[in-house]
Parts: structure tokens; sequence; C-alpha cells
């Protein structure tokens, strides 16, 4: 239909004209293909690497999100400026420390670590809209909108990875690849783009 491709035209031209919306759609494709299906690993990782029962795998995601709630507290608390900074910093603490995370064979560090992670997942997900919000204008908005919940979508080809990757490697080594694969990609647009740090709540 015509109008479905001039909507696909319009998300097209979207990201061609604005740089900071392909970073963020960009950023949000990658935690959803390679930090947020991670929790499916937990339980294969509570048993087959720290040694602790498959229900110890609950721990692990509650520390994960008591993380997120302390920075999410900290970062509307403190009412940051410097937003763009935030998503993509944090977007990239949680990737890599979830890379450390891999490594740990002891509970309670590999605790600490997560609980690391769940600061970078807060930092993305308390930032990703704002951003969007104010790098767009009152046109463009409802259509970074819709396209930033298309990405949003990926998380099944995510799982898919993890699941494809960890029947041929295992769960440690999967939670390995994968998220330094993703944060070395991450960090490659942020750095290509060189946008992402204009975006502030000052100009505002």
């Amino acid at each position: 239909p015509q109008s479905q491709k001039v909507r696909i035209k319009d998300y097209s031209n979207l990201i061609k004209n604005n740089k900071i919306i392909l970073v963020v759609c960009a950023g949000t494709i990658i935690m959803n293909l390679f930090m947020f299906p991670q929790q499916s690993m937990a339980p294969f990782i509570a048993v087959e690497v720290l040694g602790r029962s498959a229900e110890f795998s609950s721990i692990i995601i509650a520390v994960e999100a008591v993380g997120a709630m302390i920075t999410g507290m900290f970062i509307f608390g403190v009412n940051i400026k410097r937003i763009g900074i935030i998503f993509a910093v944090f977007s990239a603490i949680s990737l890599f420390g979830l890379f450390i995370y891999s490594f740990s064979e002891n509970y309670i560090l590999s605790l600490g670590i997560i609980l690391f992670v769940g600061f970078g997942i807060a930092g993305f997900g308390a930032t990703q809209a704002s951003v969007v919000q104010l790098s767009t204008n009152n046109n463009e908005r409802p259509l970074a909108m819709g396209l930033l919940s298309i990405c949003i979508g990926s998380s099944p080809i995510g799982s898919f990875l993890y699941g494809t990757i960890a029947e041929n490697y295992g769960a440690q080594l999967t939670v390995r690849f994968l998220p330094i694969t993703g944060c070395i990609i991450l960090v490659a647009i942020v750095l290509i783009t060189n946008v992402i740090h204009t975006v502030s709540s000052e100009d505002n």
C-alpha cells in the first residue's frame, strides 16, 4: 500500500536527517539484542558457573533490578542535564559489566558486578525516551517514538541469538561474547556519529 511505503520512507528520512535518533535506535536495538535476553541465561550461570541452585538466578535478577532502581532514583533526584552522555555511557557500562560478570565464578562477586550492570540498564532506560524528546520537533516526535517502538521489538531476535549460541557454546561464553560485541558496536556508532553528547535538557 502507498501509505506503508510513505511511512517506511519517513522513517528512513528521519534517521538520515537526525543522527541522534540513529544513535538512540541503534543503541535500543543493541540493548535488546545483546543485553536484555541475558536474563534467560541466569539459571545456567547460577548452576554451571557459580555452583549454586537454579533458584539462585532469581537473586541475580533481583540484584540487577535493585541496581536499576538505585540509579533511576539518583538520575531523577539529581536532575542530570547531560542526558545524551548518560544514555551512551550507561548503555556501554551495562554491556561491559555483563562481559566482566561472565568471568566471575564467585557468587558474591557476581552479585556485586550484576548490581553494576543494573546501574547501566537504568541509565539507558531512564534517558532513552528523553533523548528522543529533546532531539526532535513536534512533527518528528510521533514518528521517532514509533520507530523506537519498532526497535524495542527486536528483543525476540536477541532471545533467539542467545539461545542459539548458548546451545553450541554454553551460557558462560554466550554472556561473555554477545555483550562485548554489542559494546564495541555501540561505542563505534557513538564515536562515528559524534552527536549524542550534544543532547542536553539545558537547551530546553
